[in-house]
């Protein structure tokens, strides 16, 4: 007969197993993330990686024969980062399920209102003096809003 104890360690390293499973999956899912960006009239085609590194680069057209060097060079800088954004933006999808609810709208750059920590975080701090959100200062005129003590959360 086995106890409650022995079935909850039993479901945890089910939970632990799986886990371990779905960030391998992960890991290979980014190492195969490859994304290739090609130029307004084909000039250029750049295919970069999860990381932005370039893999590879070719002229599909002889389009690019015709560009002065700078307009060449300005087409390759283009293309080169729409491909490294879109590679970012294909590693994000593939890593925001795996982030904590509270932390999704830091990976799209926004700051929470009030920071993400447990109740038990937040009593161990309302009291702290170091946790206080020092006064702000109105950017017209350089003067302290008269608002009064603000808290981080």
């Amino acid at each position: 007969m086995t106890s409650s104890y022995d079935e909850r360690i039993g479901d945890l390293l089910a939970d632990y197993r799986r886990q371990c499973d779905q960030l391998s999956e992960t890991q290979r899912k980014l190492k195969e993330i490859s994304v290739t960006a090609t130029a307004p009239g084909r000039a250029v085609a750049v295919t970069v990686g999860a990381q932005g590194e370039i893999s590879d680069l070719s002229f599909p057209t002889p389009a690019y024969r015709r560009m002065a060097p700078a307009e060449l060079a300005a087409v390759l800088l283009a293309t080169i980062a729409d491909a490294r954004q879109q590679a970012t933006a294909e590693m994000e999808a593939l890593l925001k399920p795996h982030l904590p609810e509270e932390f999704r709208d830091l990976a799209d750059g926004v700051l929470p209102e009030h920071p993400p920590m447990t109740e038990d975080v937040r009593g161990l701090v309302e009291d702290d003096p170091r946790f206080v959100r020092p006064q702000e200062t109105d950017k017209r005129d350089g003067r302290e809003q008269a608002d009064g003590e603000k808290r981080w959360w």
